[in-house]
């Protein structure tokens, strides 16, 4: 029988949590960069290999949108599943600079790789979480091949609502695969075959909001062909975020970004550390309900040391703005900036 009013974060898991770091942390480490990255990095691509898939990708009829060109895409992944996507640059341009711009998450399902881009049913969301501006349009802008796609779970992958994430979760797990293995698959398949298309010629950088801030760090710690990440919205320590009340604590959307068999060895901001030396953009509000601000901070300065110990704490540009969980004009365009002058 379970004790009374144990609820879903019983006595004996937060003491696990706060039982030791992590063993493989860089934290725990003896202050071998190297061998700690390669032992790390290890960890990390054994917990994606079950999903390790490739892409092809087939683009359809370019239209023409004013001052954007915006052509659809359909990703076919080697593991049989399909998403849609696209890509806009400015209209009569030919970028050699590519930015995958990985979605959000907000618990809205219908759209997907559409939430960044300047079409009219993203315009309410975009009012609400971006400051009413386009993230895709901004980085076209800048001159920028911005390229997304439905993750799975959202836009013609939907899951319908919430509760469809833990049966997609669960049903993946039936199989041997995990729901962040399956993402991170998927998005290592993309940028690897983005980054041999004439648009990322000169280099791919990786942008996203909350989760999407997570899948850009994600993506930018296991694809080499990532030369810059910009994640807004999205850090912490696991043992922080899984307080009481806390979204991470409450399933659904934490399926997303669980591996399990790295729980025990790696924390969030070694997972985003192996991104160095490569640089880095890290923002979040200091009134993020998801992130709060003491365990940003501590994310940070762990993700500092190990910049520090690559050798490129001037390539980490890590802090916090004066906002909720919402990506602010202000801030995005700060990211645009940092990834136009970064090369990696």
């Amino acid at each position: 029988m379970s004790e009374a009013g144990e609820g879903t974060l019983p006595a004996f898991v937060r003491n696990r949590l706060g039982a030791a770091a992590p063993f493989a942390s860089f934290g725990a480490a003896a202050g071998d960069y190297g061998a700690w990255r390669a032992s790390a990095l290890a960890l990390y691509e054994a917990a994606v290999a079950p999903a390790r898939t490739e892409a092809t990708v087939a683009a359809g009829t370019p239209a023409d949108l004013g001052r954007f060109r915006r052509t659809p895409l359909r990703a076919t992944f080697s593991h049989g599943g399909e998403a849609a996507g696209a890509v806009l640059t400015l209209a009569g341009t030919a970028p050699s600079r590519a930015i995958l711009l990985l979605h959000d998450h907000g618990g809205y399902f219908d759209l997907g790789w559409a939430k960044g881009f300047p079409l009219p049913e993203a315009a309410s969301w975009q009012a609400r979480l971006y400051g009413g501006i386009a993230p895709a349009a901004l980085l076209a802008e800048a001159g920028f091949a911005v390229v997304s796609f439905d993750a799975l779970g959202w836009g013609g992958r939907t899951v319908g609502d919430p509760s469809g994430q833990q049966a997609l979760a669960a049903n993946l797990m039936q199989t041997g695969l995990t729901l962040a293995a399956v993402i991170a698959a998927e998005d290592i398949a993309v940028a690897g075959w983005l980054a041999r298309h004439p648009f990322a010629a000169d280099g791919l950088a990786a942008l996203g909001f909350s989760f999407g801030g997570f899948r850009a760090f994600q993506l930018g710690a296991l694809s080499p062909d990532v030369r810059a990440a910009a994640a807004i919205s999205w850090m912490g320590r696991r043992a922080d975020l899984l307080a009481p009340g806390n979204s991470m604590a409450n399933g659904q959307s934490a399926y997303y970004t669980l591996h399990p068999s790295l729980v025990t060895a790696l924390d969030y901001p070694d997972l985003a550390g192996l991104v160095a030396p490569r640089p880095m953009f890290l923002r979040t509000g200091n009134r993020d309900r998801h992130f709060p601000q003491a365990t940003v901070r501590a994310a940070h300065g762990d993700i500092a040391a190990i910049y520090e110990a690559a050798g490129a704490a001037a390539k980490l540009d890590a802090g916090l703005f004066d906002g909720a969980h919402v990506c602010p004009p202000a801030v995005l365009e700060a990211a645009v900036a940092f990834l136009a002058t970064s090369r990696g």
